[in-house]
């Protein structure tokens, strides 16, 4: 069975059709890295899912994430132009996001809207009873006292500088009021830890975004559980966003692969008619098949694009991956460095499998060569105005038989993408399948 000559044109198409597959695989992984596909894939994620401009600028360039090189503080102030600028940043190279790390960061910036609120009667009673030196004084102290840099007493004592006591009077009692509220945000109980989500989430301005965490954290009776709901949430954003990225990198396969075979003109019918009528080629592919087997380079190949295709896909589907947590403090430079080795690795791995198809007389690439004596000629063997890969051949006024050949060419191209859309994996096994099956015959 092994030296049936069906039986190795059999194994030799599927053989390139497995090579050509593995090539398109590693085509698809080094445009993902080039473009970093996977990074702006993530940036549009959380762009559809924090529609509040503000809030998603934050999340953006929080210190936690850094989606973008910006880095903004949660209780920063930033405008809606601001806000619009940051995020329209090219991404940093970070590709995925633990749900742990969305729904700690996010409380962080609902911790923050709610903190802002609860100071803005201060700041509000402070421009409607003081002016002028006083007036810049107390704002500057209320400021620092609200981002740590001083303590309560401090700050009281400033206002007891006043010269006018009903001034004095009315900023008092505004600081008592936060003051205590401020205790009960910070008390140690079941309850008041959820306070401030609750408080930020009014804090949020676009109305949908606001309208979709309060029904989230509606039913959420713990800060635990409310974690959960925003993991939950983020999870389901995410799951989306991998099946998106799935569908585009097949539409990438496609066109990689039309791209491919036009280029190298990879025509079945052609290789076909070649492995069948050449021994010496249809040997020569059937033994490098073979070998390929036996030492596991074919499947060395496969394994390696297959799994960086494959980690493209997993660090975006967040809800079926389990990263390591040290991960999340790594630096946008220090991930955008780790993508790039990867890149040059998955492109100069695309070059092994052609260079080890195109040292076998297989009729691949193109030629232009004028035919002496013009067609139709008689008496040859083979007969040269056939020749698939002779563009000269396919000019109206040089072959009759012009429209035939690129009928013929059309269909075997078509046959050749269709092939390899199945992907390596599928030819692969097959190849394994045959090859398996032809030493238990022969045994």
């Amino acid at each position: 069975m092994l030296d049936s000559p069906i039986f190795q044109v059999i194994v030799g198409l599927i053989f390139i059709f497995s090579i050509f597959s593995v090539i398109v695989t590693q085509i698809n992984t080094s445009i993902a890295y080039m473009f970093q596909m996977r990074a702006r894939s993530l940036k549009e994620g959380i762009f559809g899912l924090l529609t509040d401009p503000e809030t998603r600028a934050k999340f953006m360039a929080h210190p936690l994430v850094r989606l973008i090189p910006s880095l903004v503080q949660p209780e920063a102030k930033i405008s809606a132009q601001a806000a619009n600028e940051i995020v329209e940043e090219k991404p940093t190279g970070v590709s995925w996001i633990e749900p742990e790390l969305f729904s700690q960061t996010m409380m962080d910036i609902l911790a923050a809207y709610a903190n802002d609120r609860l100071f803005r009667s201060l700041y509000d009673i402070t421009g409607k009873v003081l002016e002028g030196a006083e007036k810049t004084q107390i704002v500057e102290m209320i400021r620092r006292f609200q981002n740590g840099g001083i303590g309560l007493a401090e700050l009281q004592n400033a206002i007891n500088t006043l010269s006018d006591p009903e001034d004095r009077g009315a900023l008092l009692i505004q600081l008592e009021q936060l003051n205590e509220m401020r205790r009960q945000l910070q008390a140690n109980n079941v309850e008041s830890k959820l306070i401030p989500l609750l408080v930020g989430v009014q804090e949020v301005a676009d109305p949908g975004m606001r309208t979709a965490l309060e029904t989230l954290l509606a039913s959420a009776k713990t800060i635990d559980e409310a974690q959960v709901k925003l993991e939950t949430w983020f999870n389901a954003r995410m799951n989306l966003v991998s099946e998106f990225y799935k569908r585009n990198m097949t539409r990438i396969s496609y066109i990689a692969g039309v791209v491919l075979v036009l280029l190298m003109n990879v025509d079945t019918l052609q290789i076909s008619r070649t492995l069948w009528n050449d021994p010496i080629v249809r040997q020569a592919v059937a033994a490098m098949a073979q070998a390929s087997l036996d030492n596991n380079t074919l499947e060395q190949q496969l394994a390696s694009s297959e799994a960086a295709l494959q980690e493209t896909l997993d660090r975006l589907n967040q809800a079926n991956t389990t990263a390591p947590a040290e991960a999340q403090n790594v630096l946008p430079e220090e991930q955008t460095i780790e993508i790039l080795p990867e890149a040059t690795t998955a492109t100069n791995t695309v070059n092994d499998p052609i260079v080890d198809l195109l040292s076998l007389r297989l009729p691949l690439g193109w030629e232009y060569q004028p035919v002496e004596g013009g067609c139709p000629q008689s008496g040859i063997v083979v007969d040269p105005c056939f020749n698939g890969r002779n563009v000269w051949l396919m000019i109206p006024g040089n072959n009759p038989g012009w429209l035939g050949l690129i009928t013929t060419k059309l269909i075997g191209w078509a046959l050749t993408i269709l092939a390899i859309a199945q992907g390596a994996p599928f030819w692969f096994d097959l190849l394994n399948r045959i090859a398996h099956g032809s030493r238990s015959g022969s045994s």
